[in-house]
């Protein structure tokens, strides 16, 4: 009975581990310091379906006195941010959160630490070694971290890291209205889906960290419509422009659109070929479409040329069009790939 018991956790454990990640990821690729102006619509009016944990958990951010969430487009995701600055510390900051989260629904327990390594309790001699007394105790401490689990795979907020100046908790709702892990996993099964992540539906992301002598909160989380593939730059509605074209090849990572921007969005792709044989592409595509390279850029161009300026292998050109701007960047990353940035303006 130990045995399958240990199995059924340890793939809750990989389960969560891989979609905290992701969450983790998209926190990092937009940063506390994303520049998109505040939704008009209150905090417990974000055209949520109705789904109770959704309700509560904004509802929680609004008590705690995280400021009105600012919203993007990502891929065709609807991407919710919000912040606030504390004098609070990180560890306590996540005690208010934790607290606030069982008082409102979100969380059946709180949780101040990561919880205990259980993964040594996978192999059964171990157990076959430990007197009454201690397979109990042990029991206990797995039957925790499963009840852990089960929080975070029912939309609950659970902490993922814990020091003393940095503080990290995600939760997740699967597309299945899942109760817990075991239940999210035979969602995984019938869905016959290679990706855990297929079957998640709703995903949220809390960090604390300390920015000066102030503690820094910032919360991001998806609607219950989200979609994964997305994110990976795959699937229909990705809403990417016909005036932002893919260069010929490129890999599409994100569209990245603030929602009161008007007219602003990012476009980013990685591709295989060479810096100038993309700027070559986006000269002649963005031409065929009404655009013409700013004077700026020419300045820049023909300063560089005549060896005024020093030639660093990147690009950077400036577009106009009928009082519209884009602007392209493109550069070699470390990995020996060209990023490219197409950037939308107003």
């Amino acid at each position: 009975m130990i045995q399958p018991l240990m199995k059924q956790f340890l793939k809750l454990t990989i389960a969560g581990g891989l979609i905290v990640s992701i969450g983790g990821a998209i926190v990092a690729l937009d940063g506390p310091s994303a520049v998109v102006k505040p939704a008009e619509a209150d905090i417990l009016a974000l055209n949520f379906a109705p789904a109770s944990k959704s309700e509560k958990f904004v509802g929680s951010m609004k008590s705690l006195g995280m400021e009105k969430p600012r919203v993007y487009d990502w891929n065709g995701n609807k991407m919710f941010f919000s912040t606030m600055e504390t004098d609070r510390t990180p560890k306590q900051v996540l005690s208010d959160f934790q607290r606030k989260f069982v008082e409102d629904g979100v969380n059946s327990h709180a949780y101040n630490d990561v919880g205990a390594n259980v993964a040594q309790f996978a192999d059964p001699s171990i157990w076959d070694e430990m007197t009454p007394e201690e397979r109990q105790a042990k029991s206990a401490v797995v039957g925790r971290k499963y009840e852990r689990s089960s929080d975070y795979f029912n939309g609950g907020m659970v902490p993922t890291v814990v020091t003393p100046d940095y503080v990290a908790m995600a939760g997740m709702e699967s597309k299945g209205s899942a109760k817990d892990g075991l239940a999210f996993l035979k969602e995984v099964k019938e869905r016959k889906s290679k990706r855990l992540t297929d079957s998640v539906g709703v995903a949220r992301y809390i960090e604390a960290f300390k920015e000066g002598g102030k503690t820094r909160v910032t919360a991001t989380w998806t609607d219950d419509k989200v979609d994964f593939n997305k994110f990976r730059g795959h699937g229909d509605g990705i809403g990417f422009s016909e005036d932002a074209p893919g260069c010929v090849g490129c890999d599409r990572l994100m569209r990245f659109v603030g929602e009161s921007e008007k007219g602003y969005a990012a476009n980013v792709f990685f591709s295989a070929q060479e810096v100038d044989q993309v700027v070559a592409f986006y000269d002649q595509a963005l031409k065929n479409r009404g655009w013409r390279v700013a004077p700026s850029t020419l300045a820049m161009r023909a300063a560089r040329d005549n060896g005024w300026m020093p030639d660093d292998g990147s690009e950077l050109v400036s577009f106009a069009r009928n009082g519209e701007f884009m602007t392209l960047l493109v550069f070699k990353t470390p990995e020996g790939r060209t990023s490219v940035q197409l950037i939308e303006a107003p």
